[in-house]
């Protein structure tokens, strides 16, 4: 496995998930999405957070199915994730906006 963390992010940039990905999976079931047997997770992942612009009934379900997914994450107990004051929840860690600021600045374009 390649990485320890995912971020699943619907159009407009709602947080769906993130944490391991190793949990993963078993939070989309838990949510009633669960992936199909011989599946490529991260393609479900991506088919489940996607507009489908097909047909207006197509739409209408996946946004609905969408939103649904970015509020059950918001209800989350406990959201994994950065908050507004740009720390990480889960350590505690993170980078003052002045700091970020600098780097930004000095940063090679």
């Amino acid at each position: 496995q390649e990485f320890d963390d995912l971020l699943v992010l619907s159009p407009g940039g709602k947080q769906i998930y993130f944490g391991k990905c190793s949990n993963a999976v078993g939070y989309f079931d838990a949510q009633g999405y669960k992936c199909p047997e011989r599946e490529n997770p991260t393609d479900y992942f991506l088919d489940s957070t996607t507009i489908d612009f097909s047909t207006k009934k197509a739409r209408d379900e996946s946004t609905k199915r969408v939103d649904a997914l970015a509020s059950k994450w918001g209800q989350h107990p406990e959201p994994e994730g950065i908050n507004d004051s740009g720390i990480d929840s889960q350590n505690g860690n993170g980078t003052s906006l002045l700091t970020q600021c600098f780097w930004l600045g000095v940063r090679e374009t």
